[in-house]
């Protein structure tokens, strides 16, 4: 549903009065067509977002690495520890909610591609 919202013109400040409204011209009466745009849009979402979620995987891996947790070479507890110590940091969290929030915007798509063409 569609709302059009008019303020009342002696709620708007006087020197943005002599603009006029914001949308004048709006015409509600138009009904959306389903063109099929909508999926090629969203296609091509989905494929910047698999790119986007290979970048995160990859700098997560490179984390991992650079901080000593994957590799030879150190011991389980040295890693362990290493391990705790860059939970802790916000990059390590910002990095897994932004991991976590782009797979998910992947899996909705797809669902919503899945059902489309079901």
């Amino acid at each position: 549903m569609i709302w059009h919202y008019e303020p009342d013109p002696n709620d708007i400040p006087e020197e943005f009065r002599k603009y006029g409204l914001v949308f004048e011209d709006y015409d509600d009466s138009v009904d959306v067509v389903d063109d099929g745009m909508d999926d090629a849009y969203d296609e091509k979402e989905l494929a910047r977002l698999y790119k986007v979620a290979s970048g995160l995987h990859n700098k997560k891996e490179r984390m991992l690495f650079v901080n000593g947790i994957t590799g030879d070479g150190i011991s389980s507890v040295s890693r362990e520890n290493a391990m705790a110590k860059l939970e802790r940091t916000k990059a390590w969290r910002g990095l897994l909610y932004d991991i976590a929030y782009v797979d998910g915007e992947i899996k909705a798509i797809e669902e919503y591609l899945k059902r489309e063409r079901g």
